[in-house]
């Protein structure tokens, strides 16, 4: 998955620790501790979508921010086809 930093004041809304994160609702992985001003994840959304990103801490509080993520699927490559075949004359 994607790695995310998360950044702000008040991340944690007094409480120490994250309890989880939620990325368009969807858990995502916390990677370290996270702190009230950063908290790093990896998404665990692999289809594209928009949504809330949602901290709560370990007493509970929640820390949201509407419409803040947004995953979007990796540019493909457009298929590209050519003629059904070729003649060389000379």
């Amino acid at each position: 998955g994607t790695l995310v930093t998360i950044t702000g004041t008040g991340l944690l809304g007094g409480g120490s620790s994250v309890a989880r994160v939620l990325l368009a609702g969807a858990q995502a992985l916390l990677v370290g501790n996270g702190s009230d001003t950063q908290v790093v994840v990896r998404s665990t959304v692999n289809t594209p979508q928009t949504g809330s990103v949602l901290v709560v801490s370990d007493t509970g509080a929640r820390v949201e921010l509407q419409s803040g993520w947004t995953y979007a699927a990796i540019n493909e490559a457009p298929l590209l086809t050519g003629p059904a075949s070729v003649a060389v004359t000379e």
